[in-house]
């Protein structure tokens, strides 16, 4: 009776220790991540990528100049010992492409005094591109006549400008209108710029300046240069404002070769 008691006690034991293990609670394991649990990942190797830059002042940016309009034809002028075959070597080209160009019946027949077309490959005349520091921004309140314009300046002062270097026929001569109207137009592609040489007024108190026009494209068009090679101002020498002095001159050569502007009268 002992060893049965004992037994089912023993029994008894056995089932209630399983019955508690059941309900211990399981080891934690890791919570499954989801997508809004997942911080972003940083390689602190990897480059920063740089900020889009912003738009340059022109005292930031490189100046791009633009080439003066040079004629791709000359007038030549006959001269008494002239030959057609010595004016083809002057001017790199042939006697035959002179003949072709201006209708000759004979290439033996040229006249002292009558002009001759000259084709040839366009000179690119490009000035030296000015320090963006050295460019003032202004603002055009009047075109006066061919070289000569009113401003206003950032400090809010108006100044009367004189164009360096040229000079352009005054009212009532030939061209004059032209000259005019062609500054104008060319003052109107865009932002005006001004830049000073090595002295600052003439002895009416006008601002000496070059002038600079920010074209469309970009780029930077000294207008004096331009005029002068359109043939509608003339070169003056005033030292020592010499800055463009040497392209001018050769601007006015061209012009005066193809008897443009100012020059399509002159003897």
């Amino acid at each position: 009776m002992r060893w049965f008691l004992l037994v089912l006690l023993l029994t008894v034991s056995g089932l209630l220790a399983v019955g508690c293990g059941g309900d211990e609670p399981e080891a934690a394991g890791p919570e499954p991540s989801t997508p809004e649990s997942i911080a972003p990942v940083v390689d602190q190797a990897a480059p920063v990528a740089a900020e889009e830059p912003t738009s340059l002042a022109v005292g930031d940016a490189p100046i791009a100049v633009a080439p003066l309009p040079t004629p791709q034809e000359q007038l030549y002028t006959i001269q008494a010992a002239d030959t057609l075959w010595a004016i083809a070597a002057r001017f790199g080209t042939t006697a035959n492409a002179l003949v072709t160009l201006n209708a000759l019946a004979d290439p033996g027949l040229i006249v002292a005094g009558e002009d001759l077309i000259i084709r040839q490959q366009p000179i690119v005349l490009v000035p030296a591109a000015p320090r963006p520091s050295d460019l003032e921004p202004v603002e055009l309140l009047r075109v006066v006549d061919g070289d000569t314009i009113e401003v206003l300046r950032a400090d809010r002062t108006e100044e009367t400008v004189r164009y360096i270097g040229i000079e352009t026929p005054e009212r009532g001569e030939p061209e004059a209108a032209r000259g005019t109207l062609r500054n104008a137009q060319l003052l109107g592609e865009g932002d005006l710029f001004l830049q000073a040489d090595m002295t600052e007024r003439d002895p009416f108190g006008l601002l000496l300046r070059h002038v600079w026009v920010r074209q469309r494209d970009g780029s930077f068009l000294l207008v004096n240069g331009a005029l002068t090679a359109l043939g509608l101002a003339s070169v003056t020498t005033s030292p020592p404002q010499v800055a463009y002095l040497a392209l001018l001159m050769e601007a006015q050569d061209l012009a005066q070769g193809a008897k443009l502007g100012v020059w399509s009268q002159a003897e």
